[in-house]
């Protein structure tokens, strides 16, 4: 049932915006097109409240500023601030950033934001957070962020007071936490109904992120692309993440893509893929391309740029057996912009297969020294190694011995360039795979 609330006092005004006060009896500001009031529950009508305001002003809308106790007014002539018609007490009200988290959807363990968002005066305020489950348990930051570790559902509680009173609200269940590596494999084409797809994130230091698109004009043929043309991403970091994967008993594993991107007159954007895993939380580059080098012909710029517009695809390959025995792997997009031009990704594919003996209970001991070397590598196993190759991050094969025969035998890299490679035996007992890093 509806409650005509007018009174005498609007009976000719020309009403445009409204606003609650929290906290107070009902308290309700109105602002019209000459002044504005405020009423109570307790009060018989509207009170003129034009303190301070020019004579006659067109109010367009208000605004309650709940830290300092202030209502706000946009006009036609500028906008206006005076303190509350009265005070009241504070409403505790929160949110975070999540309220469901995946353990297994990062390799580096993930933070909760939570954001205050209580009815409180900022120059008396205090607040009491106690998070079920979380590290910390308790905090009296205004907007804390918190861990968790434990799959579960947990409690959020907040407490607020300031010098008008005190208010708590307990959320029961607020937050969900799991720990399910979904994914063996990927394959994405981006034309789902939600960006970044399901289990992907976006990472941004700053500005714009990763976007659907369609460069075609073709809403059903959608990719994933990042705007350089319209924004300078020069020295920030814009990754699209893929879901984390468990690659313990990783046999093999083929990482497959198509991109396409034109060249903007010396405006040089690149696109790497990146990559870290839950034994080293930073983010290590192992493909990169830029400018003309990811340039791929027959691409327009955009797609007016010719009556009968056409894409061209370029393919990026990755091998990433280097990372097989990592509990946990994450990759990603890159966008290294540069004001430069669009570049567009699409048709991912994450292809391998397990050893479902699992390889990490394999007897095999292996001791190589010295790692990191200048590419001289000793290597001792407690059971006798018959086949060993030495692979590169881009999947080359760069030595093989296939009749070993020994626990004990050297590597030489020597020639090879400075960086990671992956050492791959084979025993009786099945696959071993361990790194040789070359100085």
């Amino acid at each position: 049932t509806w409650t005509n609330i007018t009174g005498s006092a609007l009976q000719i005004e020309n009403i445009r915006s409204i606003s609650h006060h929290y906290g107070t009896d009902d308290g309700l500001y109105i602002g019209t097109t000459k002044r504005m009031y405020y009423r109570n529950a307790s009060m018989n009508d509207w009170s003129l409240f034009s303190n301070e305001l020019p004579a006659s002003v067109n109010c367009q809308f208000l605004q309650p500023y709940y830290g300092e106790g202030k209502i706000r007014m946009a006009s036609q002539r500028g906008v206006y601030e005076c303190d509350f018609y009265e005070d009241g007490e504070p409403v505790a009200m929160f949110a975070a950033d999540r309220v469901s988290l995946n353990l297994a959807s990062n390799c580096v363990m993930d933070t909760v934001q939570f954001v205050d968002h209580s009815t409180v005066r900022h120059a008396s305020a205090s607040w009491q957070w106690f998070f079920e489950g979380g590290t910390p348990a308790t905090s009296t930051q205004e907007n804390p962020k918190v861990v968790y570790t434990t799959p579960g559902t947990y409690d959020v509680k907040l407490i607020v007071t300031d010098a008008f009173g005190t208010d708590t609200v307990e959320r029961l269940d607020f937050m969900e936490v799991t720990e399910n590596y979904g994914y063996q494999t990927i394959a994405e084409d981006f034309n789902g109904a939600e960006f970044p797809p399901a289990d992907w994130k976006l990472v941004d230091s700053e500005g714009s992120s990763w976007e659907q698109d369609w460069p075609l004009d073709d809403p059903a043929n959608k990719v994933a692309g990042y705007p350089n043309y319209w924004v300078d991403a020069t020295g920030q970091q814009h990754l699209l993440v893929m879901p984390a994967m468990d690659f313990t008993n990783l046999i093999n594993m083929d990482m497959t893509w198509d991109y396409t991107y034109n060249d903007n007159n010396g405006y040089t954007d690149s696109l790497a893929v990146v990559y870290r895993t839950g034994s080293n939380p930073n983010w290590q580059t192992i493909w990169i391309r830029g400018g003309s080098n990811l340039e791929v012909n027959g691409t327009q710029t955009w797609y007016w740029d010719a009556a009968n517009p056409s894409i061209a695809w370029g393919p990026g390959y990755l091998n990433l057996d280097f990372l097989a025995g990592e509990s946990c792997v994450e990759l990603a997009f890159d966008n290294r912009g540069y004001y430069g031009n669009h570049i567009w990704i699409d048709n991912v594919n994450l292809l391998g297969t397990y050893d479902s003996s699992e390889l990490e209970e394999l007897e095999l001991n292996v001791h190589v020294f010295p790692n990191p070397s200048n590419g001289a590598y000793n290597v001792s196993a407690s059971k006798v190694v018959g086949v060993y190759s030495v692979i590169d991050l881009s999947g080359r094969i760069v030595m093989e011995n296939v009749d070993v025969q020994s626990k004990h035998f050297t590597v030489d890299l020597s020639q090879e360039e400075t960086g990671m490679y992956v050492l791959q035996m084979m025993s009786e007992d099945g696959v071993y795979i361990t790194r040789l890093m070359k100085k």
